[in-house]
């Protein structure tokens, strides 16, 4: 792959190493206050690819905001483990979380790596919902998504 400007926490443009996979970084989506998102490829050692979201964190000077990404990613993978034990003790299609790829570091800042999921922004949901705002089904919906 090219080599392309780093723009944001991610080398966008450019592969590179997680686990024992290839990451292509694609665009970057989105940046908020405490970190990124990414679109990206899992590349497999088959050549086939895995359509997935990076979610990187900023550096931040509370040692607790680390901890707490770390977290996420340990709620991931133990939600993604529920879902497995369920359907297979079950007999079910249960999806209650993205499917996820694990956790790494570049430059000193952790991401995440999981499914991508098309969607729309809340905000955008809002501007087509009547009034500008939710039904009560609609916010409990909502909240449960994120």
């Amino acid at each position: 792959m090219s080599r392309a400007k780093k723009t944001g926490l991610m080398p966008v443009g450019n592969d590179i190493k997680h686990d024992e996979h290839t990451l292509r970084i694609v665009k970057r989506l989105k940046a908020g206050l405490t970190g990124e998102v990414y679109e990206g490829y899992l590349l497999k050692e088959d050549e086939s690819q895995i359509h997935v979201a990076i979610k990187a964190m900023k550096t931040l000077e509370f040692p607790a905001a680390r901890q707490l990404f770390m977290q996420e990613s340990e709620t991931l993978a133990f939600l993604m483990h529920l879902e497995e034990e369920a359907n297979r003790e079950q007999g079910l299609s249960l999806k209650i979380a993205p499917v996820y790829y694990g956790r790494g570091e570049h430059e000193g800042n952790p991401y995440l790596v999981m499914e991508f999921i098309e969607g729309q922004e809340i905000l955008d949901l809002l501007k087509t919902s009547e009034g500008g705002k939710f039904s009560e089904s609609q916010a409990i919906t909502a909240a449960w998504h994120l």
